[in-house]
Protein backbone atom coordinates (compact mmCIF):
# COMPACT_ATOMS: atom_id res chain seq x y z
CA UNK A 1 0.00 0.00 0.00
CA UNK A 2 1.35 3.50 -1.05
CA UNK A 3 -0.06 6.82 0.06
CA UNK A 4 1.51 10.00 -1.67
CA UNK A 5 -0.40 12.58 -0.15
CA UNK A 6 -3.14 13.01 2.52
CA UNK A 7 -5.00 10.06 3.02
CA UNK A 8 -8.33 12.23 2.89
CA UNK A 9 -7.45 12.32 -0.73
CA UNK A 10 -7.31 8.46 -1.53
CA UNK A 11 -9.47 6.46 -2.82
CA UNK A 12 -10.08 3.14 -1.12
CA UNK A 13 -10.68 0.01 -3.36
CA UNK A 14 -12.68 -2.98 -2.41
CA UNK A 15 -10.94 -5.83 -4.58
CA UNK A 16 -12.22 -9.58 -3.07
CA UNK A 17 -9.87 -10.65 -5.68
CA UNK A 18 -7.20 -8.67 -4.50
CA UNK A 19 -6.62 -7.43 -7.99
CA UNK A 20 -7.98 -3.71 -8.85
CA UNK A 21 -9.78 -3.98 -12.77
CA UNK A 22 -6.98 -2.56 -14.86
CA UNK A 23 -9.09 0.50 -16.24
CA UNK A 24 -10.53 1.13 -12.91
CA UNK A 25 -6.62 1.42 -12.01
CA UNK A 26 -5.61 3.54 -15.19
CA UNK A 27 -8.79 6.05 -14.47
CA UNK A 28 -7.42 6.97 -11.06
CA UNK A 29 -4.14 7.29 -11.73
CA UNK A 30 -4.78 9.46 -14.39
CA UNK A 31 -7.03 11.47 -12.29
CA UNK A 32 -4.41 12.08 -9.80
CA UNK A 33 -5.92 9.81 -7.06
CA UNK A 34 -3.94 7.48 -5.07
CA UNK A 35 -5.78 4.32 -4.29
CA UNK A 36 -5.18 1.80 -1.27
CA UNK A 37 -7.08 -1.69 -2.52
CA UNK A 38 -8.64 -3.83 0.23
CA UNK A 39 -9.19 -7.15 -0.08
CA UNK A 40 -11.72 -7.30 2.78
CA UNK A 41 -14.90 -4.78 4.08
CA UNK A 42 -12.84 -5.46 7.40
CA UNK A 43 -9.78 -3.79 6.05
CA UNK A 44 -11.98 -1.09 3.88
CA UNK A 45 -13.31 -0.18 7.12
CA UNK A 46 -10.21 0.27 9.10
CA UNK A 47 -8.59 2.00 6.61
CA UNK A 48 -11.46 4.27 6.02
CA UNK A 49 -11.38 5.31 9.98
CA UNK A 50 -7.83 7.05 8.86
CA UNK A 51 -9.61 8.93 6.03
CA UNK A 52 -10.60 8.69 2.32
CA UNK A 53 -11.74 11.08 -0.29
CA UNK A 54 -13.72 7.92 -1.69
CA UNK A 55 -14.76 4.24 -1.79
CA UNK A 56 -14.82 2.35 -4.91
CA UNK A 57 -16.54 -1.20 -4.33
CA UNK A 58 -15.55 -3.56 -7.35
CA UNK A 59 -17.64 -6.72 -6.09
CA UNK A 60 -20.88 -7.41 -8.03
CA UNK A 61 -21.32 -10.34 -5.10
CA UNK A 62 -21.80 -7.98 -1.80
CA UNK A 63 -25.18 -7.96 -0.73
CA UNK A 64 -26.42 -5.24 1.66
CA UNK A 65 -26.48 -7.07 4.78
CA UNK A 66 -22.50 -7.53 4.36
CA UNK A 67 -22.03 -3.48 3.99
CA UNK A 68 -23.85 -3.11 7.68
CA UNK A 69 -19.98 -2.99 9.30
CA UNK A 70 -19.30 -0.11 6.56
CA UNK A 71 -22.56 1.42 7.27
CA UNK A 72 -21.59 1.86 11.03
CA UNK A 73 -18.45 3.47 10.47
CA UNK A 74 -19.92 6.23 8.18
CA UNK A 75 -22.56 7.19 10.33
CA UNK A 76 -19.77 7.63 12.93
CA UNK A 77 -17.49 9.73 10.37
CA UNK A 78 -17.81 13.56 11.24
CA UNK A 79 -20.40 15.73 9.82
CA UNK A 80 -18.53 16.86 6.84
CA UNK A 81 -17.35 13.73 5.79
CA UNK A 82 -19.03 12.04 2.99
CA UNK A 83 -17.26 10.25 0.78
CA UNK A 84 -19.00 9.11 -2.52
CA UNK A 85 -18.91 5.55 -2.93
CA UNK A 86 -19.05 3.76 -6.37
Amino acid sequence: MTVNGPLEERALVLAPSGRIDINTQQALELAGVNATTLQNLERLCEELQSGAGMLVIMSTEVREVDLRPLIKVLHHQPAWSDPPIL
